[in-house]
C-alpha cells in the first residue's frame, strides 16, 4: 500500500491522539494502522485499554445526488402504495 493512499486524510498519530481526547475523552497513544481509503490508529490508553480510532474522508452527496435519491425512494415505496 502506497503512502499517499494510507495517509490522504493527512493526520499523524499525535492529531489523532488529540482527536480520541476532544471527542471520546480517551487519553491515549495513537499508532496508524494500515488501511485503503480511511485512516486507522491504534489507541493505547492507561490500564492496558485498547481501542482503533477510524477517520473517514467526507462523503461527497450534492443536491442532485439527494435529489436522486428521494426520486428512487418514492419510486421502491409507491410500489408498496407508499407516497414521499
Amino acid at each position: 500500500m502506497s503512502d499517499m493512499v494510507r495517509y490522504a486524510l493527512g493526520f499523524n498519530g499525535e492529531k489523532a491522539a488529540l482527536i480520541a481526547k476532544e471527542l471520546f475523552g480517551i487519553t491515549a497513544n495513537a499508532t496508524p494502522l494500515p488501511s485503503e481509503r480511511d485512516q486507522n490508529f491504534h489507541l493505547e490508553a492507561s490500564a492496558g485499554k485498547v481501542y482503533v480510532l477510524k477517520l473517514k474522508p467526507p462523503m461527497l452527496f450534492s443536491k442532485d445526488n439527494a435529489a436522486e435519491l428521494v426520486q428512487a425512494l418514492d419510486r421502491i415505496l409507491s410500489e408498496d402504495g407508499v407516497r414521499l
